[in-house]
């Protein structure tokens, strides 16, 4: 797919894994096959399947959203949105910049605030527990505070 700069926002929808191109904004996974999604220098939105993905953001500031399934979710450069919503699987941030990106929850019944949160303290890494659902922080332990989660986003 070939994309002209300044062509407004693009929104590539696959069921294979994926790449986006130069000058395309957006990527979907469609299905329940392990598949993955990798961006590009542009800003980002890019949204995981049902299966077990692998989203990279790269370069810009980039939401990124796993779904169901286990994820493995890396922003890459830039300031990175982690979003997440009520029935998403065990997934995992495996580059979390503490002083810039941000863990951000969709509706999600019952955790309207930082205190409504439990995390713990594993290995190195910070374990948000949300009942079921579980997020790991690779490298987290004991950095994250109020101050790195947006609510009803």
């Amino acid at each position: 797919m070939i994309e002209q700069a300044d062509e407004g926002e693009d929104t590539v929808n696959s069921t294979v894994t994926y790449t986006l191109g130069a000058n395309l904004d957006h990527l979907v996974l469609l299905g329940k096959a392990r598949i993955n999604g990798t961006g590009n220098e542009l800003d980002n939105f890019m949204t995981g399947n049902a299966g077990n993905n692998i989203l990279k953001g790269m370069d810009g500031s980039d939401l990124l959203t796993g779904g169901r399934g286990s994820d493995r979710l890396f922003g890459g450069a830039g300031v990175d949105y982690f979003a997440f919503s009520k029935g998403d699987g065990i997934d995992t941030i495996k580059d979390y910049n503490d002083d810039e990106d941000i863990i951000a929850f969709r509706v999600f019944g019952g955790i309207d605030d930082f205190t409504d949160l439990t995390i713990k303290n594993k290995g190195g890494d910070a374990w948000i527990n949300l009942g079921g659902q579980r997020i790991v922080v690779e490298g987290a332990a004991g950095v994250l505070d109020d101050g790195d989660f947006a609510f009803n986003f």
